[in-house]
């Protein structure tokens, strides 16, 4: 298998393993995938409701500042 794929939200990505190491002299970041863990938790947060009470507390929090 020359090939790993990564699948998130109905979309997939295909990365050929050999060919990026054959361009292992190109820029560092762009073998980085550090902001898939930022993404995630971004649309965890977004996806994700609130219980209502949290909801509620953090309002009136904000209401009084």
């Amino acid at each position: 298998m020359r090939e790993l794929m990564l699948c998130a939200d109905g979309e997939q990505v295909l990365f050929n393993v050999f060919e990026a190491m054959k361009r292992h002299d190109d820029d560092p970041k762009c073998f980085r995938i550090e902001v898939v863990d930022e993404v995630i938790e971004d649309v965890f947060i977004v996806e994700t409701p609130s219980p209502p009470l949290e909801r509620v507390l953090v309002n009136s929090i904000d209401d009084l500042e």
